[in-house]
């Protein structure tokens, strides 16, 4: 599977640095100097919590054509940069795109990319319980989305859930029969009202 990471901010590398450790074939966008940088240099990365830092030699391009072709595009821009990204999107041929930070706009970006297959979404809920954000994703009722549970239709990284009150952590895979199946990205933000803003990547 062929992966770009658009965008070489603090979450983009970091991305990309994980995905390459664990053998994927991932390439980086980066401009300017950034991407002579990391080409020269490899992309090093001090983590906060060792004295070590990263070096990984990471390929890196400085655009993306319309025939370049990727299994799935990761894009890791501030909120405030999306729409400049969005007309090389529309016309690059790579269909699966995922949308990753906060304040994402999934719906707005949706609905200026029909053609391709957004996996993103962001939904309000109450709590990380497993059924409230089982509904949430599938627009469902609490009462829906419990009844899926009681229904032993419901399997978190591949075990059958009957406890709709488990708690979801970042990275869980929730199987829904009849429904999909999505991965749980955790907790991107409250809302006013106290809600949690939670993101999930749909499989599409």
């Amino acid at each position: 599977m062929k992966i770009l990471v658009y965008g070489a901010g603090v979450l983009g590398c970091n991305l990309a640095r994980n995905l390459f450790r664990a053998g994927k074939d991932v390439t980086l966008l980066a401009r300017g100097n950034w991407a002579e940088e990391i080409r020269k240099n490899g992309l090093r990365i001090k983590d906060k919590f060792s004295p070590r830092t990263s070096v990984s030699r990471i390929p890196v391009v400085t655009e993306l054509a319309p025939d370049d072709r990727y299994d799935v595009i990761f894009v890791v821009l501030r909120y405030t940069q999306l729409d400049s990204a969005l007309d090389t999107l529309r016309t690059n041929r790579t269909k699966n795109i995922v949308f990753v930070g906060n304040n994402v706009r999934a719906r707005a970006l949706a609905a200026a990319l029909p053609e391709k297959k957004l996996s993103y979404r962001e939904e309000h809920v109450a709590s990380l319980r497993c059924d409230g954000i089982v509904s949430a994703v599938w627009r469902l009722s609490r009462s829906q989305g419990q009844t899926l549970f009681s229904q032993k239709k419901v399997f978190v990284n591949g075990r059958l859930t009957e406890n709709g009150s488990q708690t979801l952590k970042d990275g869980d895979t929730v199987s829904v029969r009849g429904f999909g199946k999505f991965i749980f990205r955790g907790e991107k933000n409250t809302t006013k009202k106290g809600r949690l803003v939670i993101g999930a990547d749909l499989f599409v």
